[in-house]
């Protein structure tokens, strides 16, 4: 498996989606607090939560009807919307409680989707092992996007970079996912 170009793509992608839930996920309290006026971003860490739970149903169910691949390019593009409200309606709480709240919802999607898109691509032989090492790609982008975020944020002292920054590799992302879905149905095409 780790020497077929699908798991790459597919780690890359996974990567790129889990930056942009780790953003939320582990700075909405303090975008929150330093670009919103919140006093407390407690409220907004809880409701990010409860949003992601509810995603986890909701993008299940759509990636039945849909699959893997067309339900992530909607997750990425919906993600990319949240992010581009927060930077041209930076200040609008409503806006930020919104944002936040779809990307926690989103964020769920990604989870969802890759266990189906692993064992889609590489059988359910070993599909443990299998999805252990496409959940790396979930670790890269777990430890990268904190780091990046704060420093970006302290160097700017702004978190407007980072919603820009992240839309861009949501939008790399999305290519990246229509590039790995025909490459996979080809591949596929002459497995069968």
């Amino acid at each position: 498996m780790l020497k077929d170009l699908r798991f790459w793509l597919l780690f890359m992608i996974l990567a790129l989606g889990v930056f942009s839930g780790m953003v939320i996920s582990s700075s909405s309290a303090q975008i929150g607090m330093t670009q919103y006026g919140l006093l407390s971003g407690a409220l907004v860490v809880s409701l990010v939560s409860i949003f992601n739970s509810i995603g986890r149903l909701f993008w299940g169910g759509l990636t039945d009807k849909l699959g893997g691949y067309n339900t992530l390019v909607i997750v990425y593009l919906f993600t990319c919307l949240c992010m581009l409200l927060l930077f041209f309606f930076n200040g609008n709480t409503s806006v930020f409680y919104f944002s936040a709240l779809g990307v926690g919802f989103a964020y769920a999607g990604i989870l969802v989707i890759f266990p189906g898109l692993t064992s889609q691509n590489f059988g359910m032989r070993n599909q443990g092992l299998n999805y252990g090492f496409m959940y790396f790609g979930f670790a890269v982008g777990a430890v990268i996007a904190p780091y990046v975020t704060s420093a970006i944020a302290k160097y700017t002292g702004s978190y407007n970079t980072v919603f820009i920054l992240t839309t861009v590799l949501l939008l790399i992302g999305v290519v990246l996912t229509l590039i790995t879905k025909k490459y996979v149905a080809t591949v596929l095409a002459k497995i069968h």
